[in-house]
């Protein structure tokens, strides 16, 4: 059986996801997807980069370890809904971002933001939103 990463990442991204990500963010449905999808392609090739260097896989496991990021796709939708449930998968985001782009993630956000036409708050927004779902497939 030959799975594709990139498709089943994209298939838990739903239009209706997107478009509840981009009314949270105060961007349109188009941007947003746009933006994603630069986004989980920019994401599965730093893991791919990361888990290259000499103790990325460890640290990567480390980190898969700290949380259980497969369980959040079974509601990943009421994940995006309100309040702390997003907010708390943006933090989460946020600490793979940090451990995967290090100092680069301002240049990351940056080019998706070009590339996507959402704001630089957006993209970065974004990257942090998706990085528990790609690390969860």
């Amino acid at each position: 059986m030959n799975t594709n990463l990139l498709e089943s990442i994209t298939n838990q991204l739903t239009p209706q996801m997107i478009q509840k990500v981009g009314s949270f963010l105060g961007e349109t449905p188009s941007q947003t997807q746009t933006a994603v999808d630069g986004v989980i392609p920019t994401l599965l090739a730093g893991l791919m980069h990361f888990s290259s260097l000499p103790n990325g896989p460890t640290q990567l496991l480390n980190l898969l370890n700290q949380a259980n990021y497969g369980s959040l796709l079974n509601n990943l939708s009421g994940l995006l809904g309100e309040g702390n449930t997003t907010q708390n998968m943006i933090t989460a985001g946020e600490e793979i971002m940090r451990v995967v782009f290090a100092d680069k993630i301002d240049a990351v956000s940056e080019r998706i933001a070009l590339a996507s036409g959402v704001t630089n708050a957006s993209a970065s927004s974004l990257l942090n939103l998706t990085a528990p779902v790609v690390v969860g497939v």
